[in-house]
């Protein structure tokens, strides 16, 4: 990482530690009672993208969630051809976002503002412009991966080893969302 990149990565540290979290309704839930989702991932490669993809047509034919909405995270200045038109994916890299790495946009204000029954977080990294949708989003319930450092930006956490693959962290998230009995 470049010495710029650690400047930004520490000053939007700093920002998104002051951030009030936005106004929601936090309300458990489980896939059954659910209409709407989002996704938080991190698109560092086409394979992870199909997991998700795969993952976000898994919850519309199984659980018949109508809205799966997906927001990733492209560590590239240029997007990768994967990432073109893909229905119910948003990506961001850090041209969109400004000098603290807080993203910015239409669709990116429309995602946080979007009041999904769950978030579910996917990233496995601390990714400072995914951290700021997680504060920022309206969802009524927050689940992601169980990090000392940030455990509580979440409603939900699911305590996983650290090896543990993407692939694997959508089977646990599965279950565990669907023990959910509010």
């Amino acid at each position: 990482m470049s010495f710029l990149n650690t400047i930004k990565q520490k000053i939007g540290s700093y920002f998104l530690g002051r951030l009030k979290e936005n106004d929601r309704d936090v309300n458990t839930r489980n896939f059954e009672l659910s209409k709407s989702i989002g996704l938080l991932f991190n698109a560092k490669s086409e394979s992870d993208f199909i997991l998700v993809k795969q993952y976000r047509k898994h919850l519309q034919s199984e659980y018949g969630i109508k809205q799966v909405e997906a927001l990733g995270w492209i560590n590239e200045k240029e997007m990768p051809d994967f990432t073109v038109t893909q229905r119910g994916f948003t990506f961001i890299n850090e041209t969109q976002t400004n000098w603290h790495l807080k993203p910015e946009g239409e669709e990116y204000v429309k995602f946080v503002n979007s009041s999904f029954d769950i978030l579910i977080d996917l990233s496995f990294d601390e990714i400072i412009s995914l951290r700021f949708a997680l504060v920022q989003s309206k969802a009524q319930m927050k689940v992601g991966r169980y990090h000392e450092k940030d455990y509580q930006l979440y409603d939900l956490t699911l305590n996983l080893a650290d090896n543990t693959l993407l692939d694997e962290y959508l089977r646990q998230a599965d279950k565990y969302l669907n023990l959910i009995k509010p």
